[in-house]
């Protein structure tokens, strides 16, 4: 890949000011969507763990050539019943790292930025929470209050992560930019996995 909880949390409260009481209990069946959200991306995912894959940028904007000019490789290199750790390398550049977890309130997705002696860059750890349901094969993550505080310009924008047959696509989307960032990577042929990226023992 946490944020916004506070207007949930006095939703809650008022709510259950207004009913004089408890909630109502709920079956397992009811929550379930609640407690697991991201069910059906990571089982998709699972069966590709260990594997890496090469890509390429479908469409980008101005200052995204580094990623038409170079390898492009996702590694989905550790995983997790909630937490998949995917690096991303273009090139010989590994400072990239994405971060999904997933908790009762959503799936996070926080991109971990580090330089080759491992330590965070300035920009690092933004990114968005898909919100439940958060289901099915594909992840809409709306730009996060952290992240807004350390990138003001990024409001209005969102990450979309997602699977369609043989094929993970990732996108980002800004409110009043031109073009969408898209790549694509084929999980039907992996290839040799790179380097583990930097900063990796502090990452995982």
């Amino acid at each position: 890949m946490t944020l916004r909880l506070l207007p949930l949390a006095a939703s809650i409260g008022i709510a259950l000011s207004a009913c004089g009481g408890a909630p109502p209990t709920q079956s397992e069946d009811a929550i379930a969507p609640v407690q697991a959200p991201g069910q059906a991306f990571w089982s998709a995912i699972q069966p590709h763990c260990g594997q890496a894959y090469e890509g390429q940028l479908v469409s980008g904007r101005e200052g995204d050539d580094g990623f038409r000019d170079q390898t492009v490789i996702v590694h989905i290199k550790h995983c997790e019943d909630s937490r998949l750790l995917i690096p991303l390398h273009v090139g010989d550049d590994h400072s990239r790292t994405w971060v999904l977890e997933r908790h009762a309130w959503g799936v996070s997705l926080k991109h971990e930025h580090r330089d080759p002696d491992g330590s965070p860059q300035t920009v690092s750890r933004y990114g968005g929470l898909a919100r439940p349901p958060a289901d099915g094969y594909t992840l809409r993550f709306p730009v996060d209050d952290e992240t807004l505080a350390m990138l003001p310009n990024s409001v209005g924008g969102f990450w979309t992560l997602s699977t369609e047959d043989d094929t993970l696509h990732y996108q980002v989307e800004r409110e009043g930019r031109e073009g969408v960032f898209h790549l694509t990577f084929d999980l039907s042929e992996s290839v040799e996995p790179p380097e583990a990226p930097w900063g990796w023992d502090a990452i995982r």
